[in-house]
């Protein structure tokens, strides 16, 4: 059995009731206990089992912000700071030992587009010899049904409207959490997908040459 604790901090006396209200949405089992001290009032809440919906409803209801577990150069303010804990006791679905425990802090801050615009693009080139050959990542938003968890989904195909066809089936094996982490997947399935198209490639030029002396 896991004994999950969690815990949310918050800094302004005005998310305290939004926050309350995407605790309730979220329909945990669990009691939640309201503390305050000095500016920081704290909510916490005990749990059999990870939860995900906690996190999706504080978002949901905060739609200019995202979690993050990276503050970067630390200058954005943090709205919310969201910590889960496993008890290092707990046990898997056999009682045995957990192998390794989740522990993680996430904070709320505002989202920043600019900056995922300029990290991410969807063509990748690859040259084939003095050719520049294009491919796309094609990535739509996607949600775990069970834990409510969104993230975001990959279709393995590499042509520039991919995303828009739905004739085109997702990968549904894995729920990226962001876009750079679908981004980097996807980069290393279009290098094996570059690999073989090269040499289907190689093989072409060479029946053209071929023929040409002919």
């Amino acid at each position: 059995m896991t004994t999950n604790y969690y815990t949310i901090h918050l800094y302004r006396d005005e998310d305290i009731s939004i926050v309350l209200n995407a605790v309730v949405d979220a329909q945990i089992d669990s009691l939640a206990m309201i503390s305050s001290i000095g500016k920081c009032t704290t909510i916490e809440f005990t749990l059999d089992y990870l939860d995900y919906s906690v996190k999706n409803s504080i978002e949901d209801h905060f739609t200019d912000y995202e979690f993050t577990k990276n503050l970067g150069n630390g200058r954005k303010e943090i709205r919310i700071k969201y910590s889960m804990s496993q008890d290092p006791l707990s046990t898997d679905g056999w009682g045995r030992p957990l192998e390794y425990f989740e522990d993680e802090t996430i904070y709320l801050i505002k989202k920043s587009k600019k900056k995922e615009e300029l990290l991410i693009t969807r063509a990748i080139g690859v040259l084939f010899d003095d050719e520049i050959h294009y491919y796309y990542i094609n990535t739509v938003n996607g949600k775990n049904r069970e834990t409510n968890e969104k993230g975001f989904l990959l279709k393995k195909s590499f042509g520039k409207d991919d995303y828009k066809n739905d004739e085109i089936e997702l990968d549904k094996s894995k729920l990226f959490k962001t876009r750079l982490d679908a981004f980097h997947t996807a980069k290393r399935w279009i290098e094996d997908q570059a690999k073989e198209d090269y040499e289907k490639y190689k093989k072409e030029k060479k029946r053209k040459q071929r023929k040409k002396k002919n």
